[in-house]
């Protein structure tokens, strides 16, 4: 089997696995600590089996000294930056055992970006987020058929089958919507089939019904962006109206409130349709707590729930990169997000600034929320990435002491795939979790971490 046919086997698997998870997880439904790790252990386990591929491989420890040495001058040194300062950070100024395994599972994050990068099938991947996107839908409506036909009770943006946090799909879905969006637009350009659209109204259905505030602002952004790219024109309009109207539909006849008038006489009123949520936390003060108690380099990685007294993430990627491994770092991520945005609006090829605009709108829900913290969304997030990459720079094979590279990216790749089991292992036995401000639950790596995890001491 080669590489190519390798990358499409691994990802097609995960994403069956992504798919079925929501299934998975209804067992552990009665544990919500469990709820939440399940979906850790996947991106581990999913990880290491990738980094396998890696350490073992020399074609693609070769290809990754390629690819790394083709980026552009000013993105090799922002990346750089970056990861020196998480190295410097975590073991010059904040070193312990377990930290270190943290330290290289955001490592192998960057390994994953470049490996995806090399061998993926856009076609194929864009194929897997339609379907994800699908399965989505039906755990909403089989929840909401429960909720309603069992339970005879008005379901919620809660109400939702497997899954037990809404916000859960939604940083999943940040990832996929620009990338479903331009496939199936191009797809219904091309065959002049209105269908498409209606397999896009999906999207507006789930954002619809879970009360989507952040994802449905920075979508909308990313909505206009993409028709200054592509064009406002009687095709687009026609293709966004349609899945608009669609996608009211079907959340109004399938999830609610249709089948709560028919089955459990529920009296709708107009007010349902406009009434917007106001049990928002409250960002601001977080953010400003959060940009309170900064250093300029860092606390060390997964150290935010282990400091933090009042709140569970700061609900911002920035802040959540300088408390970990300070301003610097925090910078290079600014920097590289500003670059992206400059590339969409001045870039020449389409393609490349429909790329960067994918990933650019999940980063800009990052701002408001966890989307570079919840395992899954962070899985997807490096698919994305590297399908932009992939995309956007070509490997050029360079002259340099290609071994020398090779085996540090082998290093590495064995420490990652180490740190990765043995935190997953670690938590399966030593499994015990504090439950404590008022039963919320803390995330960071896992959900309330154990003590031994956030010994101030030592982080």
């Amino acid at each position: 089997m080669n590489l190519k046919k390798a990358s499409d086997l691994y990802l097609t698997i995960a994403f069956i696995g992504m798919i079925l998870i929501g299934a998975i997880i209804i067992v552990f439904r009665e544990s919500i600590v469990d709820v939440y790790d399940i979906k850790r252990h996947y991106q581990l386990i999913s990880s290491a089996i990738l980094l396998l591929f890696v350490f073992f491989s020399n074609r693609v420890k070769k290809d990754i000294v390629y690819l790394a040495f083709s980026f552009p001058f000013n993105i090799k040194i922002a990346v750089f930056v970056f990861i020196f300062a998480i190295l410097f950070s975590d073991f010059a100024i904040n070193y312990d055992l377990v930290n270190s395994s943290f330290t290289f599972y955001f490592l192998s994050i960057f390994i994953l970006v470049m490996a995806t990068a090399l061998y993926i099938d856009r076609k194929l991947t864009y194929v897997l987020f339609i379907l994800l996107i699908i399965s989505f839908y039906f755990y909403i409506l089989i929840g909401h058929t429960y909720v309603t036909i069992i339970l005879e009770e008005v379901p919620d943006y809660y109400s939702i089958f497997g899954y037990l946090n809404p916000r859960v799909m939604n940083q999943m879905q940040a990832w996929i919507f620009i990338p479903c969006l331009h496939f199936l637009y191009l797809c219904h350009k091309k065959k002049s089939n209105i269908s498409f659209a209606l397999l896009f109204s999906v999207n507006i259905t789930i954002i619809y019904a879970l009360d989507a505030r952040g994802l449905a602002i920075s979508s909308l952004v990313g909505v206009f962006m993409w028709l200054f790219i592509v064009g406002f024109n009687r095709s687009t309009v026609l293709f966004l109206l349609v899945s608009v109207l669609f996608g009211t539909m079907l959340k109004v006849v399938t999830l609610a409130p249709m089948p709560q008038i028919f089955f459990i006489g529920y009296e709708f009123l107009f007010e349902d349709i406009i009434d917007v949520r106001d049990d928002h936390m409250n960002r601001i003060k977080i953010w400003k707590d959060t940009f309170s108690i900064l250093s300029l380099l860092g606390e060390g990685s997964a150290s935010y729930t282990c400091n933090q007294s009042d709140h569970t993430i700061p609900h911002n990627s920035v802040l959540y990169i300088a408390y970990q491994w300070g301003v610097l770092p925090a910078l290079c991520f600014i920097y590289l997000c500003l670059t992206s945005f400059k590339k969409i609006i001045f870039g020449k090829s389409i393609k490349h600034r429909i790329v960067n605009l994918s990933v650019l709108v999940p980063l800009a829900y990052s701002l408001v929320s966890g989307v570079l913290i919840y395992p899954l969304s962070v899985f997807i997030g490096a698919i994305s990435i590297g399908l932009l990459i992939n995309e956007t720079v070509r490997i050029k094979k360079v002259d340099c002491s290609v071994w020398i590279y090779k085996s540090i990216i082998g290093l590495m790749a064995f420490c990652c795939i180490v740190s990765l089991l043995y935190l997953s292992i670690d938590r399966v036995i030593n499994n015990e979790v504090s439950i404590s401000r008022d039963d919320k639950i803390s995330l960071e790596m896992w959900a309330n971490p154990p003590k031994e995890h956030c010994n101030l001491d030592m982080i």
